[in-house]
């Protein structure tokens, strides 16, 4: 059980550091590239 409210733990301290504007170790930041015209949708 103590496994469990470790996650827990680790997830909302993430989230705050999100929230902040602070992004957690490992972690992905996806863009989108940008749209061209004429450009097929992959």
């Amino acid at each position: 059980m103590k496994a469990a409210f470790e996650s827990i733990k680790l997830g909302l301290q993430e989230a705050i550091e999100h929230a902040e504007g602070h992004p957690g170790p490992g972690t992905r930041i996806h863009r989108p590239r940008p749209a061209t015209r004429n450009q097929p949708i992959t």
